[in-house]
């Protein structure tokens, strides 16, 4: 039974993203029949926000980035940005002003599951005007400058570029996540020797039904914030945001011919992927010299 509930966790951070320079983008402040509150700016396909769970206050907010299609279905993860690990995942659809959603806390949350109607509220006149100021930014106020935190004690920013000032950095960039012991995703990203070429390594490991451990590395180009690669018939693209990467599958599924596992068994890199703070290396990016 735990091993098909994992399963199902995989499957609700798995997500489409579009990628390049913000063309929409749309403010969401909701708020719950038992207090919960929900912020999020989305960009496009991708938002990033904040949630309040009211029964620990003490723990100010959780961190949430996610994806929304066009009919309104949200699928997004809370994290902990100081450790890597998923703190909840939360999938629901918006229908007009309401948000029916489901909060799934993970084994190292102090949280609860919930099941939620939400209701969008309307920003105060202040809050309005400064949203303008920022057309292509994730704008959070949730909270004060002198109290913006996380559940890890974090200082946020009020406002947040869509786009980081450099899309890949020198000494190269780690994102993914972990979830207990079942599943772990991680990319990381740094600059090749040919100017305007990225080099990456895509790792993958989930415990369900069968043990999948899969790894890729290769070379592409960058435009603007993403790259496409393809590698046995499977290409996806990623996408950087500030703070997360996403990963697109554009056609195929992951080889497990390697693997000891049953046909109809597939396997893609879709989902969200926060960046993950300098000083958490897992030792498969060894050889890449991530953060070292």
């Amino acid at each position: 039974m735990k091993q098909k509930f994992w399963i199902t966790a995989i499957l609700l951070i798995t997500a489409a993203c579009g990628s390049g320079t913000a063309s929409q983008t749309e403010h969401y402040y909701w708020l719950g029949n038992d207090g919960e509150v929900i912020i999020f700016t989305r960009i496009n396909s991708v938002f990033r926000g904040e949630y309040i769970d009211p029964d620990f206050q003490d723990y100010c907010s959780v961190p949430l980035v996610g994806t929304m299609d066009n009919e309104g279905n949200v699928i997004g993860i809370g994290f902990d940005s100081q450790n890597g690990i998923l703190y909840a995942q939360i999938s629901g659809k918006i229908t007009g002003d309401t948000f029916e959603a489901d909060w799934i806390p993970l084994p190292q949350a102090i949280s609860e599951f919930r099941s939620m109607n939400m209701k969008r509220q309307k920003p105060t006149p202040e809050i309005e005007r400064e949203i303008v100021k920022h057309p292509n930014a994730f704008y959070n106020w949730l909270f004060t400058e002198k109290q913006l935190c996380t559940s890890s004690g974090e200082t946020l920013p009020r406002v947040t570029p869509i786009l980081p000032e450099k899309p890949v950095v020198v000494d190269g960039q780690l994102y993914g996540y972990q979830i207990g012991e079942w599943v772990t995703r991680q990319i990381g990203i740094e600059p090749a020797s040919k100017a305007g070429e990225i080099d990456f390594h895509l790792s993958i490991e989930q415990n369900g039904l069968f043990w999948i451990e899969v790894t890729m590395q290769g070379t592409a180009r960058l435009t603007d914030n993403s790259f496409r690669y393809n590698e046995k018939g499977y290409e996806f693209e990623v996408a950087i945001y500030n703070g997360f990467a996403t990963i697109t599958t554009i056609a195929g599924t992951i080889d497990l011919s390697h693997l000891e596992v049953d046909d109809e068994v597939k396997c893609t890199a879709d989902g969200v992927y926060p960046l993950l703070p300098k000083g958490l290396v897992d030792s498969s990016f060894y050889e890449i010299n991530f953060y070292q």
